[in-house]
Parts: structure tokens; sequence; C-alpha cells
């Protein structure tokens, strides 16, 4: 996973009760489900960055995630190969706790980070809206008339 900044914001993002988690389908969100409401946009793929004294101090603070990482052997300490990619869900709940959003919605239902800042921050309803099949096609489709389920909205 190779990333590269393109953008780093010495300033605070701007403060909303929604924040949009990913940009990667935010537009199908604003159309739809938040129109008319207040909400601030989180890029999650390296787009920019918003770093300011109070982000970088959650960081530091975040970095307890970081423990579990480092195994010590007898003879060196041994770093975990994951340890970049936890760097990045450390600066996304610290950016998190510091817009203090109260939804954190997101199109990308299948993100780890989002994922794992979802099981950690618990200030916020956490929303990831399904944009895919998770079951074979036939299955999409209602049962025959006579079957048991035919009719019923939860037949899969």
């Amino acid at each position: 996973m190779k990333s590269k900044i393109k953008s780093v914001k010495w300033q605070m993002p701007s403060q909303a009760d929604i924040c949009i988690f990913d940009q990667v389908g935010s537009d199908a969100l604003i159309r739809t489900v938040l129109k008319e409401l207040e909400y601030f946009v989180l890029p999650a793929r390296g787009e920019i960055y918003y770093l300011n004294l109070w982000t970088l101090f959650r960081i530091i603070c975040n970095t307890k995630y970081l423990l579990p990482l480092f195994g010590i052997r007898v003879d060196k300490f041994m770093p975990n190969p994951h340890w970049k990619l936890l760097l990045i869900n450390i600066y996304f709940i610290s950016i998190i706790e510091t817009l203090k959003p109260k939804v954190v919605i997101t199109f990308i239902d299948n993100s780890p980070t989002f994922q794992w800042v979802s099981r950690r921050y618990f200030q916020a309803k956490f929303i990831g809206v399904q944009n895919g099949a998770r079951c074979p096609i036939d299955k999409l489709r209602e049962p025959p008339v006579g079957h048991p389920n035919h009719g019923s909205l939860d037949f899969h």
C-alpha cells in the first residue's frame, strides 16, 4: 500500500455534526441523504491531511494503539509489519476526536480503517452504506409464488 501525501493543511477542519468518511461515493450521499444538512467530507485516501496542535496531541495520545503491535523477543525488538496501516488509523481516530461529529457515514462500507475507528470511538454513530450485493445474484430475486417467503421483504 503506497500512499503519497498530496496536501497537508495546518488548520482545523470544518466542524459539522455529520462527517462523511472518504470522498468516494460522497456525492451520492450528498445528493440524496444529506442535501439539506451540514456535513464535512474527510478525505481518506491521502488527498489532504489536516494537522494542527490539537490533532497532533490526539495522535500522540492515541499511540497507545501501537503498543500491542510490538512484540518483545529476548534478542531484539520486533515491530509488526502492519504498523504503517495502524498509524493511518490513529490519524483518522484522532481527526474524528478533534471534529467530534455525532454521525460518521461512509459509502465505502468495507473500509478497514472505517471499521477500525468505529470499534474504538464511541461518541458518534457510525453508518456504512452498503453499495453492492453481498450475496449471489440469484438470491436477489424474490422467491416464486407459493414459496413460504414470497412477498416477504426479508427473503434472503
